[in-house]
């Protein structure tokens, strides 16, 4: 599975459920309040999760990933809440590098973000250094796919590994300068994908 993501239940249960799931990685808080959502954009790590709680009183709302992102293409439709009840909370975990744009279903001019970045390890070294590149914690599965872009020093983006199931990767620099990454994930099936994550840059001396 590429994700993991629980119904809107009451927040005490939830909370148990994190307490007790220590393996779970760093969780983040959104707080659905005056019709909004709170804090966005949100940047998370692979494998972080967030939390969204409905902290408005006598009013439901949902968490659902676009269908349609902010710059017309198809979009994943990644989780859907269903209804978050006030008090309620729901809880999904991020595993790959991207941006994911969403929205609340019954008030769709509510609208937020959540980022993944690229991980790079190490962030600096000389010709020679053999960089691991990594934009997610778990193999791709099912029809989902992950596509990486490479900008070379005073270069433009272009498409580095395409299409692969692959989590990470080995970078051997063939100049010295400053090299990104970035990357989205998406369902080979039906070309729905997020947006490219904001940017993971190394230096090479």
């Amino acid at each position: 599975m590429l994700r993991l993501a629980r119904r809107a239940v009451p927040a005490g249960i939830v909370l148990l459920i994190l307490q007790q799931g220590a393996a779970l990685a760093t969780t983040k808080d959104v707080s659905i309040t005056n019709f909004q959502f709170s804090p966005t954009p949100l940047a998370v790590a692979q494998g972080g999760s967030v939390l969204w709680t409905n902290n408005t009183t006598g009013t439901n709302h949902t968490s659902s990933n676009d269908t349609t992102n902010p710059d017309n293409t198809t979009g994943l439709g990644l989780w859907d809440s269903g209804v978050i009840s006030p008090s309620s909370t729901f809880i999904f975990t991020f595993t790959a590098a991207g941006r994911y744009t969403y929205h609340c279903n019954i008030h769709p001019f509510m609208t937020a973000m959540v980022t993944v970045k690229p991980n790079a390890s190490p962030s600096t070294g000389s010709l020679g250094t053999a960089f691991k590149i990594t934009w997610a914690t778990v193999a791709a599965t099912g029809n989902f796919v992950y596509d990486v872009q490479k900008r070379d020093p005073n270069g433009t983006f272009l498409d580095w590994m395409t299409g692969v199931t692959s989590r990470r990767t080995m970078f051997m620099p063939t100049a010295t300068g400053t090299y990104s990454f970035r990357a989205r994930l998406r369902n080979s099936s039906t070309g729905g994908a997020s947006e490219f994550s904001p940017v993971k840059s190394i230096m090479v001396t």
